[in-house]
């Protein structure tokens, strides 16, 4: 009864991992957010957030643009060709349910191959040891990869995150070792994933606003022009940022990291 139940627990968790909004970053307060970025950007010069040109929208820290969806989603962690669905805030759980189900049937199921296999002895069919050898090397990777992603959750970790670390002020080394500033402790950090808490506004790594050189380029350069060509003239930097950093970014990442339009 064991292999069936894992089965269906399996086909639960895959259905709600693909079929979830796994967080898309939208409605008007995320528009409104974006239009006054844009403003603040024509009178002072300096990006007060992370803006996403594609959605029109202001990214919270931890989100990032997925090229499959076309959408913004809040904490990124990849895209799933397997799912057919993005991994972030809302589906991360039923995800880990995904993995691990499906690591501990190939297991179970390895186990049951074994078994069989000894009991025909060397009668033992070569579908029946290859299948004992593809349920093993599934089991084993299935459970590495569970592993990798049970010490991410313990770190408040993404793997969006952990891949370009190097990129974001909020990832440092400590001691030697990657630490996200907006791990809380290991009991925090668990029940943050497991209750899917936005803890995008955690003051402790929210990214401080830096000047933008190419904008205070184009705003110098504006010199007496009016309010709303100078409003003009920063949108077509920041559409030129955006294209450079969608033509820089490696494929199959889902396009330019949360910092990277700062």
């Amino acid at each position: 009864a064991r292999g069936p139940c894992l089965q269906v627990w399996m086909g639960v968790c895959f259905i709600r991992t693909a079929r979830l909004d796994p967080g898309t970053v939208r409605g008007p307060d995320s528009t409104a957010a974006y239009d006054s970025a844009v403003d603040a950007v024509a009178r002072t010069g300096a990006l007060p957030a992370a803006l996403c040109h594609s959605c029109r929208v202001c990214r919270p820290p931890r989100s990032k643009h997925c090229r499959e969806l076309r959408c913004c989603v809040r904490r990124y962690d990849h895209f799933c060709p397997f799912v057919g669905n993005a991994i972030g805030l809302h589906n991360q759980c039923w995800f880990l349910g995904v993995i691990s189900s499906t690591a501990l049937l190939c297991t179970f199921l390895f186990a049951l191959s074994v078994l069989a296999a000894r009991r025909e002895g060397g009668r033992a069919s070569l579908a029946l040891v290859a299948g004992a050898f593809d349920f093993g090397l599934c089991g084993v990777l299935l459970l590495l990869f569970t592993g990798f992603h049970l010490l991410l959750i313990s770190k408040n970790m993404t793997t969006n995150e952990y891949v370009i670390a190097g990129r974001l002020s909020y990832m440092v080394l400590d001691g030697g070792h990657l630490r996200s500033k907006f791990s809380r402790g290991l009991f925090r950090n668990w029940a943050s994933w497991a209750t899917n808490e936005d803890d995008s506004g955690f003051e402790g790594a929210r990214p401080a606003p830096r000047p933008n050189t190419k904008v205070d380029a184009a705003t110098r350069q504006s010199g007496g022009t009016g309010y709303a060509q100078l409003k003009d003239e920063v949108m077509g930097s920041l559409r030129a940022m955006a294209v450079s950093a969608e033509a820089k970014a490696p494929s199959g990442r889902g396009g330019g990291g949360v910092e990277e339009m700062q």
